[in-house]
């Protein structure tokens, strides 16, 4: 098929830009950072790239890792709610996502001021989660999936009251406040961003 030309691993996201084809989501942003600068994903310091990278590493490895861990059972629908196993990883999961809400208290974004390659690495990870929410949602629930961890999610796309200290409150109403929150002014980062959704379990 065209798409398997384009990357025969089949898989996304793929980007063609001027005959030019790249794949995997980290590189497509890397060449993105470089064709267009401003404003900087990958830091515009070497203190700053450095917390950026390593942000952005450890939701590749054990923000991903914690919630496929536990979201597996659950969007196959297969989640035991009497199985030890699953509140063992719904608390490693919690984990990974308080240090998340200990940076957002601190900062707007993950890594500081601005969105960079450590929020779109992490925002897919957190939004998976309304997968698991419209599948399972009673399970969800009482694993305690709401509303801290969807906040998160918007948030780290810059949602609305970017500037509050933390996010505990920020969503009372859960996930379904996510669904209907304004969209948030386009920018560069945005629309990359757009492309990184793909990179929770399975994604490149």
């Amino acid at each position: 098929t065209e798409f398997t030309a384009l990357n025969p691993r089949q898989r996304v996201p793929v980007l063609k830009d001027d005959g030019f084809v790249l794949t995997e989501s980290v590189a497509i942003l890397a060449y993105l950072d470089q064709k267009h600068p401003k404003p900087p994903l990958f830091g515009d310091d070497h203190m700053r790239a450095a917390q950026v990278w390593r942000i952005a590493m450890d939701g590749a490895h054990y923000l991903r890792d914690a919630g496929a861990a536990f979201l597996r059972p659950i969007l196959t629908q297969t989640a035991d709610p009497t199985d030890p196993a699953l509140d063992t990883a719904a608390s490693k999961m919690h984990a990974e996502h308080a240090k998340l809400e200990a940076l957002l208290s601190e900062f707007p974004c993950l890594a500081g001021e601005q969105l960079s390659l450590a929020d779109i690495i992490c925002f897919p990870e957190v939004r998976l989660l309304l997968r698991g929410i419209e599948r399972m949602p009673q399970l969800m629930e009482k694993l305690g999936v709401a509303p801290m961890q969807l906040a998160i999610a918007h948030r780290c796309l810059g949602g609305k009251d970017r500037g509050t200290p933390g996010i505990r409150t920020y969503l009372p109403s859960g996930a379904v406040e996510i669904r209907t929150a304004p969209p948030v002014k386009p920018s560069k980062t945005i629309k990359i961003a757009r492309i990184a959704t793909g990179g929770g379990p399975g994604a490149g």
